[in-house]
C-alpha cells in the first residue's frame, strides 16, 4: 500500500486560505495547492497564479497544478490575457503548445 505524503487538507476554500497565509509553513502551503489541483479547482488555482503578493514558488506550484488538472481552457486564457508575469506565461504557453502536438 502506498501512502501519500499529502494529507487531506479540508475543503477547497480552506485549502485556498491555507495556500495564501504567510503564517503557514511552506510544506503545508504547497500541500494545500496540491490538494486544489487534485480537486480540479481550476478557478482557485488561477487566482493563486495571478496573485502578485504571493511568493513566486507558490504561484509556480499553482501553475503546475493547472497543468495537471483538466484546466486547459483557463490556462489558455491566462497565457493569452497578459495577467501572468512573463516567466509563468511562457511556461503556460509552452505547456499548451506541447499539448497541441500530442
Amino acid at each position: 500500500m502506498v501512502v501519500s505524503k499529502h494529507r487531506d487538507m479540508g475543503t477547497p476554500e480552506e485549502d485556498f486560505e491555507t495556500a495564501t497565509k504567510k503564517s503557514v509553513n511552506r510544506e503545508t502551503r504547497e500541500d494545500a495547492i496540491h490538494e486544489l489541483a487534485l480537486a480540479n479547482e481550476c478557478d482557485k488555482l488561477a487566482i493563486l497564479v495571478q496573485m502578485s503578493g504571493l511568493d513566486a514558488n507558490y504561484r509556480r506550484a499553482a501553475l503546475n497544478g493547472l497543468m495537471k488538472a483538466p484546466c486547459d481552457p483557463i490556462l489558455q486564457s491566462l497565457a493569452e490575457d497578459g495577467s501572468l508575469d512573463n516567466t509563468l506565461r511562457e511556461e503556460a504557453q509552452n505547456y499548451l503548445q506541447n499539448q497541441e502536438k500530442s
